[in-house]
């Protein structure tokens, strides 16, 4: 059984092993299952199966990886946003209208990167204009 098929959504965030609760559990099951089925007239190769192992066992490295980049990602973007702290921002709020103020703080909520202006949380995508703070503001 070739799992290359399987195995080929996987970088578009959806696959068989990536949903919740899928683990290693989950494809020695397929691979049982795989056992208990197969024709007896033409059994399975032992070197099919640990090379479905194998790359399954890529595939979660893969994973790992992506998950780790992705975490990096965020946190320098969450850096990135703090040397925005102390700096007059414009923002487009959800009425439509430009407001300004100084930036207090940064933060992350669902993914997002948010800073703080006058005591409101704004996304980075909202931002048209920063500006170095006037001395005695």
């Amino acid at each position: 059984m070739d799992i290359g098929g399987i195995l080929g959504g996987v970088g578009g965030g959806s696959s068989l092993f990536g949903g919740a609760g899928a683990t290693r559990d989950s494809f020695l099951q397929l691979l049982v299952s795989e056992l208990r089925n197969q024709d007896p007239l033409e059994p399975v190769e032992n070197t099919e199966f640990l090379a479905q192992l194998a790359q399954f066992g890529t595939l979660e490295q893969i994973q790992n990886l992506n998950a780790n980049v992705l975490g990096a990602a965020v946190a320098q973007q969450l850096l990135g946003a703090g040397t925005l702290i102390g700096r007059t921002v414009e923002y487009v709020d959800e009425t439509g209208a430009t407001r300004s103020g100084v930036v207090s703080g940064v933060g992350i909520e669902s993914g997002d990167i948010l800073i703080t202006v006058g005591g409101e949380d704004v996304s980075l995508g909202r931002l048209v204009r920063i500006e170095e703070t006037p001395t005695g503001s």
